[in-house]
Formats: C-alpha cells, sequence, structure tokens
C-alpha cells in the first residue's frame, strides 16, 4: 500500500540522515548518559545480552530517552522481532495529560517462525 511505501521511504530517509548526524553518545547531556547507564547496568545485573547501536533509527520520533530492539540473526535481513521505547510527550503531544511510559510491539509471525518445530509444528 502507498502508506507502507511512505513508511519506508521516510525510515531510509531517517537512516541517511542519522548516518551523517553526531552519535547520540556524544551530544547527550550527564542526565540522558546517567539514565543510559542505568539501563545498561540493570540489563547486565539481569544477564541480558545487549548491544549498543549508537545509529539505531526506529523511523518514529516520539521516543525519548530509550529505544530498543530485540534482533535474531535467524531470520535474515527482517530480524527484528520486537522494539519498542520510552514515550515522555506521547500522550501531550496527542493532546492528553503528561503520562509518561514505555511501550513495544512485536512481530507474531517472526516469534512463531522462531519457534522450533518441536514445541509448535508448522503447517
Amino acid at each position: 500500500s502507498s502508506r507502507v511505501l511512505w513508511t519506508l521511504a521516510v525510515t531510509q530517509l531517517d537512516k541517511q540522515i542519522a548516518k551523517d548526524a553526531p552519535l547520540m553518545l556524544d551530544v547527550a547531556n550527564s542526565e540522558a548518559l546517567a539514565r543510559f547507564h542505568t539501563v545498561l547496568d540493570a540489563l547486565g545485573s539481569l544477564g541480558v545480552p545487549y548491544r549498543v547501536s549508537p545509529r539505531l533509527v526506529r523511523g518514529l520520533d516520539y521516543y525519548s530517552h530509550t529505544c530498543f530492539e530485540f534482533v535474531t540473526e535467524s531470520l535474515g535481513a527482517q530480524g527484528t522481532v520486537l522494539a519498542g521505547g520510552r514515550y515522555d510527550a506521547l500522550s501531550e503531544t496527542l493532546g492528553g495529560p503528561s503520562v509518561p511510559g514505555i511501550g513495544w510491539a512485536a512481530g507474531v509471525e517472526r516469534l512463531t517462525l522462531l519457534v522450533p518445530d518441536a514445541i509448535v509444528p508448522k503447517p
């Protein structure tokens, strides 16, 4: 559909802009860096492996502080299976009250491709 093409075009434009932009960690203020390191420390404490992608582009401009993706190499170029982030001003942007939050979305079809056949047989 035209909406999908528009989204892909905007994401590609975002990636091109991000390629030439300064790295976020190089321009973040001390509060943002402290928050970032708190998240990394929590992931480490929980034993969650992670990789920092300094040029991660989610294609949406309402994230604040943190955005994330869960990625697998098992699915090739379509490896992102879950993504989300923190939204401090999203509600206000949409005309609602100030309600900070975090959200995510998962590609159920991609997740099912990762489930072993022994657990859920594929049709």
